[in-house]
Order: structure tokens, then sequence, then C-alpha cells
């Protein structure tokens, strides 16, 4: 469970969100909408713990993990779409695994955001930002967050 409490965001003293609060349970699928600048991407930045709010908290138990796809991605040009994917495990949750084991989620977890066997080996430079995007949402699920935030997926 996620709770964000009394939650407050100021840009030059000018307030872009106050007094937010709200509870997230266990395999809640939440949606953020509303206008462009009104502090959706803020909001999932904080929960993710790369932005501190102007007041207010986040708690999220320590052992839960919480994974953020950003709206633009840093992927390495020099890269083949395996050698990107291979960086998911990096992660230290996941360092342990038998390695059959990650070589067959990252072939299940590609092909299911539509890559096929003879791109694996493409290096990410030929890839368009939308192929670019699936790979870093493939990285996201390879390292198998409790919680995973979106931010203006496609």
């Amino acid at each position: 469970m996620i709770s964000i409490n009394n939650l407050c965001v100021e840009f030059s003293t000018r307030p872009l969100f106050t007094d937010v609060s709200f509870v997230v349970n266990d395999r809640e699928r939440i949606a953020l909408m509303g206008k462009n600048g009104a502090g959706k991407s803020t909001m999932l930045k904080i929960i993710a713990g790369l932005q501190e709010p102007t007041q207010g908290c986040v708690s999220i138990p320590k052992e839960t993990t919480v994974a953020y796809l950003p709206q633009v991605m840093n992927l390495s040009d020099g890269c083949t779409v395996l050698e990107e994917c291979r960086k998911a495990y990096d992660h230290p949750r996941i360092k342990n695994d038998e390695p059959w084991r990650k070589e067959a989620d990252m072939d299940r977890i590609l092909r299911g955001m539509g890559f096929e066997g003879n791109d694996f080996d493409r290096p990410t430079s030929e890839l368009s930002g939308g192929w670019r995007m699936r790979i870093e949402l493939a990285k996201l699920l390879l390292q198998r967050p409790d919680v995973l935030l979106l931010d203006e997926p496609t």
C-alpha cells in the first residue's frame, strides 16, 4: 500500500497542487488524468522518489520496489536490443536468478512487446522512439517491481 498525505508542490511560490492525499492499495490500477501542466508527471516522480514535494509525505513499505517509466528515455545507441535489456539485471532484486531464466524472461517479454527474434540483435539506434519505449518498459518488467509507474504510456 502506498499512502500520499497532504502533498503540496510549489514552483517559485506558485502552487502546482496542494493538500493532495490518497491511498493506493495492493493490486489497484490507478490513472492520473488532467491538463498539461497539472502536475501528473511531478506526482509520479515524487512517488518514485525522484523529486521531493514542497510539503507532505509519501509512505511506501521498505520492501516495496517501485519502477518508473518517464516520458523521455535515455537509451544507449551503442547497444543491441538484448544488450539494453540485460541492463535490467543490474537491479539487485534479480541478480541471483539463474542465467537461463534471465534469457527466457527477456525472450518472452520482448516478444510480448512485439519484437521478433531477428530484432534482438538490432542496434537500438535503428529503432523509432516507440520501439525504444518498449525496450525501456521491457527492462522495467524484467525487474519485477511491486509498483509500476507509467508516465504517459502509448
